[in-house]
């Protein structure tokens, strides 16, 4: 999964508040409303049924302990709302990159090294 690679970049930061936003609907509700429950279950579903791909939510699990992590769904994210346009033009991509950039900036200040990275 993408969101592990990006989630363990996150080890070298300090503690803080991040928000990751995903095309995965399944991804982001278990990550904020489920987890939780299945582990304080011993990582059974509300049905009592072992948890599917149990190592790789307890691989997630555990990147996610030292931060806050607000995760959102963003169906669609190449094509949604929130940037609009096409991955052939030039201009989409460029206002993907913004967007990231501003995200980046917005999570530096409170943190040196993302700051450092940011600037």
């Amino acid at each position: 999964m993408a969101v592990i690679a990006g989630l363990e970049e996150l080890r070298e930061c300090d503690p803080g508040e991040f928000c990751i936003i995903s095309d995965s609907h399944y991804l982001a509700e278990s990550m904020e409303s489920r987890i939780g429950k299945w582990e304080s279950r011993g990582w059974k579903t509300s049905h009592g049924k072992p948890v599917k791909d149990l190592d790789l939510w307890q691989h997630l699990n555990a990147l996610t302990k030292r931060h806050k992590i607000h995760w959102i769904w963003q169906g669609y994210l190449l094509d949604g709302p929130m940037l609009p346009g096409d991955l052939d033009d030039p201009a989409y991509i460029v206002a993907a990159g913004n967007l990231a950039f501003r995200a980046l900036l917005e999570m530096s200040q409170d943190d040196p090294i993302l700051r450092e990275a940011a600037e």
